[in-house]
């Protein structure tokens, strides 16, 4: 009877083993299938969040670019502007300076003529003062030659001879200044 009992007790505890080793088996199911859960849940909210970040980063990188482009834009504008205000100055400048040039070729040309017309009075004069010069020598001549000629009168024409070279003499040399300020011109 002592072996039927320790059989008996034997299969208590074999059939309690039993139980705990189902128990055993059916609690690591239950955490695993927890755990996997639990885990599936944990992936799906890093993917989420990494997909949010990604996103965000996409957004900003965009914003970042659209700034900058709206900055190239600007400058590139203002470039042009200052381009387009700089050539207007230069051509504005160029205007006057190529006026004032021509204003001074007009005024030299002018001062050219003034000279030549005056030259040409000057040699005019002197030539006419040589002409009537030498129509007194010739009379003087020929008044020498008839030895009629009183003291007084020759004296009288000897003093218009030499006031007569002394005239020639200043025509001439303002003749020769005309010739120098021409040159220098």
């Amino acid at each position: 009877a002592e072996d039927n009992l320790i059989i008996q007790i034997r299969g208590e505890y074999e059939l309690i083993l039993q139980n705990l080793k189902e128990e055993n088996r059916l609690e690591m199911e239950k955490a695993a299938k927890t755990w996997n859960l639990k885990f599936h849940q944990e992936m799906l909210r890093h993917k989420k969040e990494n997909e949010e970040a990604i996103s965000k980063a996409i957004n900003e990188a965009n914003a970042t670019i659209s700034n900058l482009n709206q900055q190239i834009v600007l400058e590139r504008g203002k470039m042009i502007s200052e381009r387009q205000q700089n050539a207007q100055n230069l051509e504005v400048e160029f205007k006057m300076k190529e006026n004032r040039l021509n204003e001074s070729f007009k005024e030299i040309e002018y001062r050219d003529q003034a000279w030549k017309d005056e030259r040409a009075d000057v040699l005019k004069e002197v030539q006419r003062l040589k002409a009537e010069a030498l129509k007194m020598v010739k009379i003087l001549a020929t008044e020498y030659e008839e030895e009629n000629l009183s003291e007084d009168k020759k004296t009288s024409l000897g003093q218009e001879v030499y006031s007569l070279q002394l005239v020639v003499e200043m025509r001439t040399g303002e003749v020769r200044n005309l010739r120098e300020q021409l040159a220098k011109a």
